[in-house]
Order: structure tokens, then C-alpha cells, then sequence
């Protein structure tokens, strides 16, 4: 069995800015969807193609369950995070390594928690946005926008786990 102890990360005040700008932002969706849904047509873009043009639609229940998911992702994502010793590591752990291992794991889950909610809050706007204009596109660089808030968190987490060593203790 690899060596991994059970310590609690104490967050610190900048984690804590994460963890509520995180909240902000579900909280944001899930003001944007209710205000969309009595505001909507019928019909709504439910679904857009690379080009960010819509090419599916549906019901406006349809931009309901996204808030929904955005909660749902942050709520198992924050348990996960209380529970650093059961990640999978790019490294071994050791005595002298766990501490930046575990908070660097901690620090990555929490920006992608923030990534996701983001995420969830450009496209639940955008849904409305498109709908209400009628113009029934996200525009061109949703795509490239969704997929650097997604995966820029583990881009600097992997420069922090194999370029910076741990300090000793």
C-alpha cells in the first residue's frame, strides 16, 4: 500500500475566494434560468454545433436542469475534496511529498469546480441570450473559451507537480 495519510488541508484565504466566487457563479446560473424560463419562448436552442450555431431544440425546460447539474458537480466535487488521500497521483506519495501532493490536488479540484460552474453559467447565458435575440448562436468562440476555462486548471496543475519540487518539511 502506498503511504498516505489522512490529513485534513486547511484552505487558505485564496482557496476561499475560489470557493465563493464558485458559489457566486451557481448561484448566478440558477438566477439566470429562472428569470429565463418565464421569460422564453416555448422553443429554445438546446444545443449548438463546433461553429457555435444552434442545430437543436427544445422545450424551455430544457435550461432548468443546468443550474441543477452545475449544483450537483460543486456539492460531489467539494466531498470528494475533503478526501485527498484516495486521488489518483501523477507521483508517488511520500513523507516528504504529501503535503504539496495533497494541497496541490485540493487546489486542482477546486479550480475545476470553479471552471465548471463558469462553464455552466456562458452557456445557460447563452442559451437565454440567443433565444431571446433570436439569433440562435453562441457565437464562434464559446468552444475555444469553454475548453481553456475546462482544462487550464490541470494544464497549471501538472507544471505545479513535476516542475516545482516540494519543500521539506
Amino acid at each position: 500500500m502506498d503511504y498516505r495519510p489522512k490529513i485534513a488541508i486547511k484552505p487558505t484565504g485564496f482557496d476561499k475566494l475560489v470557493e465563493g466566487l464558485s458559489i457566486a457563479f451557481m448561484v448566478a446560473t440558477l438566477i439566470v434560468a429562472l428569470n429565463a424560463y418565464f421569460t422564453l419562448p416555448e422553443t429554445i436552442p438546446v444545443h449548438f454545433n463546433i461553429k457555435g450555431e444552434a442545430d437543436g431544440f427544445g422545450n424551455k425546460i430544457s435550461i432548468l436542469p443546468l443550474p441543477i447539474i452545475s449544483i450537483i458537480l460543486f456539492a460531489g466535487m467539494t466531498v470528494l475534496n475533503r478526501y485527498p488521500w484516495i486521488f489518483n497521483y501523477p507521483v508517488k506519495i511520500t513523507p516528504e511529498n504529501v503535503l504539496k501532493q495533497y494541497n496541490s490536488a485540493v487546489r486542482l479540484i477546486r479550480w475545476l469546480k470553479l471552471s465548471l460552474v463558469v462553464v455552466f453559467f456562458l452557456i445557460t447565458t447563452g442559451m437565454a441570450y440567443s433565444a431571446h435575440e433570436g439569433s440562435f448562436s453562441l457565437g464562434l468562440w464559446m468552444l475555444p473559451l469553454i475548453l481553456v476555462i475546462v482544462n487550464l486548471p490541470l494544464v497549471i496543475y501538472l507544471i505545479d507537480v513535476f516542475m516545482k519540487p516540494a519543500k521539506k518539511m
